[in-house]
């Protein structure tokens, strides 16, 4: 709805104007518009209600609403006045909301009917997971909330002049801090999971669920200007896929790499570290200057704890629980809304490079292309072809720390675990002098 004139305003009106010079050619409806913060910051700016093709904000009441599946004992609030009984509702997603805005909780998207909330055209989106009061001494909860809007210009446009939900911290980005234009992706998957499947299904269910949640914890641990800077994209529980997107390739390695090794950690079940697909492998170093050895030294409940530490003096730990494997890739990239989840869903080259990337990869390897990292803790793997995209690419594996980085490469050699007739890169800092 335009406001053209201040006579035909309501009190208490604002207004906002479409950068473009004719609306009617570019209607910013919510599932195509690319409705990252900054992206709608750039679209949209507040005007005077006079201005032209100015769009309406808030009119009139300033009415909210939150949903809320389950609610509390203390949530609801029955009264009673001379006979007459009254019941009063609350909860956190109430307590979020601004005017015009609806909230949910997590717990009520799941029950919504997205097929008929797709065919009313409403798009229910992901807000981000956020720290929310409880209430006076209650502490509080992280909860993931998702906002409810209308598929139509008049509402794509409020979710910029809302801005955030008012809660004690947002924990993790939701579609307004989500990358959009150019992003780094992460493709990490399972090496093995058929076999561990066909082995025991419910032992690799219980192992793709551990790995999977800590890949979404280790997000809050790379920071980036204002939230944690990683956008978890989607997860498959079949294929045991992880796919993130970040807005430079440092954070996106950044997250591999510690994925990679705090999994390694994990108190895995001690069937999976019984197993071939699960085994603890560890490096020997020589000081003297050979070449590295290689132990397999499967993990007990005695010995367990000297395990996790940092190994044994002289060490490295290679492999231990589930293999995984990552794919990295830079480039542009699409983005729209997923009515299934309320998430970004993105499309590019990139994702398809990263995939690709990681079928190359063998098990804790993170493979990226040239170009995203300092060379001093990367190793040049050569060309490769990639199936579906055409000529060859150069990759590179990537380590943590350049002396740790040194002598898993090495181990990794001797193991088998890189591509045969590869030469080993030296860090500058530890070359001859």
């Amino acid at each position: 709805m335009r406001a053209t004139t201040a006579n035909g305003v309501e009190d208490g009106q604002a207004s906002v104007s479409d950068h473009k010079e004719s609306p009617e050619q570019w209607q910013p409806r919510l599932d195509q518009v690319r409705v990252g913060w900054q992206r709608l910051c750039e679209l949209y700016k507040e005007v005077e209600v006079e201005a032209p093709a100015a769009l309406t904000v808030l009119a009139g009441l300033r009415v909210r609403v939150g949903l809320l599946t389950g609610l509390a004992a203390d949530e609801v609030l029955v009264q009673k006045r001379m006979g007459a009984s009254s019941i009063t509702y609350g909860g956190a997603a109430l307590v979020l909301a601004k005017a015009v805005q609806v909230t949910l909780s997590a717990a009520t998207f799941v029950k919504l009917p997205v097929e008929e909330l797709r065919a009313a055209g409403i798009s229910v989106v992901h807000m981000g997971q956020h720290l929310v009061a409880l209430g006076e001494g209650k502490g509080a909860t992280a909860l993931e909330l998702y906002c409810a809007c209308l598929n139509t210009p008049d509402h794509a446009h409020r979710l910029w002049a809302m801005g955030p939900l008012r809660t004690l911290r947002q924990l993790q980005p939701g579609v307004l801090h989500a990358p959009y234009g150019t992003a780094a992706i992460a493709f990490m998957s399972v090496v093995g999971l058929p076999q561990l499947k066909a082995w025991k299904a419910d032992l690799a269910k219980e192992c793709v669920a551990l790995y999977q949640a800590a890949a979404q914890r280790l997000l809050l641990h790379v920071s980036g200007p204002q939230l944690p800077a990683g956008y978890w994209v989607s997860s498959a529980e079949e294929e045991g896929m992880v796919l993130a997107a970040f807005p430079c390739s440092l954070q996106c390695l950044h997250w591999a790499l510690l994925t990679l090794t705090t999994c390694m950690d994990m108190d895995w079940p001690q069937a999976l570290l019984d197993s071939l697909l699960g085994e603890e492998m560890t490096a020997c170093l020589d000081t003297s200057g050979s070449k590295a050895g290689v132990t397999q030294a499967p993990a007990t409940e005695g010995d367990e704890g000297q395990q996790q530490g940092s190994t044994a003096q002289g060490t490295v730990r290679l492999l231990r629980g589930l293999r995984l494997k990552a794919g990295v890739d830079v480039g542009e990239v699409a983005c729209d809304l997923t009515p299934a989840n309320g998430r970004f869903n993105y499309r590019g080259r990139c994702l398809n490079r990263a995939a690709r990337i990681n079928g190359l990869a063998v098990s804790g390897q993170p493979l990226c292309l040239p170009g995203l990292l300092p060379p001093l803790v990367a190793r040049p793997l050569g060309k490769r072809e990639l199936r579906g995209i055409p000529g060859q690419v150069a990759l590179l594996q990537v380590a943590l720390a350049p002396h740790a980085g040194r002598a898993q490469l090495e181990a990794a050699d001797r193991l088998g675990l890189s591509a045969p007739g590869l030469q080993l890169s030296r860090p500058l800092q530890q070359a001859d002098t």
